[in-house]
């Protein structure tokens, strides 16, 4: 979560125009985060209000608290502009006028490509340059996806066969699964340019002749949700649940009473591993990657519930 609240307001700060008046703050609202009001979710506001105090306390942020201060509920957080170093340092991450270059050596390869590639990419560079916000443009987690990124729009531009997801991904870049770590930066890609129409968003492979096939997630262990208003209490449930990733995504969680997730490698290992205090996770289709834990389980992630894999113990 610290990371989390951190990123969000570094990425406010970098989205800012130039104007010294200008403070990157994170208010916190029903509309943007409606967890944090709901009087139920008592333990939610208190770690997050914990969580705040930590960053203050490390000169990070500064908080501003509702009035009455009795009603311990935050207004809003304020980066603190004159300590940007360290957090640079903490998140890892390189501030975006060093992003900026990095980006543009990354794309002005792919803008001789005569195709779909290089007009994107054109038209990135161009916006780079010209210090417009990129935002609603293209998602940036890394450099190195980025360029993964374009590489696969390419072999998806010259598509002409019908193939699957999986199969492709194995064929550009020798790995299964790789092709889903990009699809963060992709899909937005696509739709934003106007390559993929917003009514085709959920099959947008289909374009480029690609077959998206269905994924199955095996949950068991312990945890309450929801699914078309039916409760599934998985420590009462006589085996493991099976669930389409598709489905999973539209999942309401009732309970978060599990001291962590435990991520296994196959299924006869999942079937091995017997707890009533983790949440265990089989996805034949993915490598359960942070990445995709904290797309299908956002609210574990937010949590900082711990990740592990099967070859620890249960």
């Amino acid at each position: 979560m610290q990371e989390h609240i951190l990123n969000t307001l570094i990425d406010y700060y970098e989205e800012m125009e130039r104007n010294e008046g200008k403070v990157a703050e994170l208010v916190l609202s029903k509309d943007k985060t409606p967890d944090y009001f709901v009087d139920a979710n008592f333990r939610f506001r208190t770690q997050f209000n914990r969580v705040a105090q930590l960053l203050e306390s490390r000169e990070f942020v500064k908080i501003s608290w509702q009035k009455p201060y009795q009603v311990q509920k935050i207004e809003k957080l304020t980066l603190n502009q004159k300590n940007l170093a360290p957090i640079y340092r903490y998140l890892n991450r390189t501030p975006k006028i060093k992003n900026k270059d990095l980006l543009i050596q990354t794309l002005v390869p792919f803008e001789e490509d005569q195709t779909l590639p290089g007009e994107i990419a054109k038209d990135l560079v161009r916006k780079i340059e010209q210090e417009k916000p990129l935002l609603h443009c293209i998602k940036i987690a890394s450099i190195q996806e980025v360029h993964e990124a374009f590489y696969a729009l390419k072999a998806l531009s010259e598509n002409k066969e019908p193939i699957t997801i999986h199969q492709f991904s194995k064929k550009i870049f020798n790995d299964e699964h790789a092709f889903s770590s990009i699809e963060y930066i992709l899909k937005p890609l696509l739709l934003n340019y106007g390559v993929v129409k917003l009514n085709e968003e959920s099959n947008y492979l289909a374009t480029f002749h690609i077959a998206e096939v269905d994924s199955y997630v095996h949950l068991k262990g312990c945890g309450c949700f929801k699914v078309d208003e039916m409760l599934i209490d998985l420590s009462k449930w006589p085996s493991d649940f099976v669930i389409n990733t598709k489905a999973l995504e539209s999942v309401k969680w009732v309970s978060q009473d599990m001291c962590k997730i435990v991520v296994a490698n196959s299924l006869s290992d999942f079937a091995e591993c017997e707890t009533q205090e983790a949440l265990v996770i089989y996805c034949a289709d993915f490598d359960c990657s942070v990445k995709w834990i904290q797309t299908y389980f956002p609210m574990f992630f937010e949590a900082q519930l711990p990740l592990v894999r099967l070859a620890s113990s249960c």
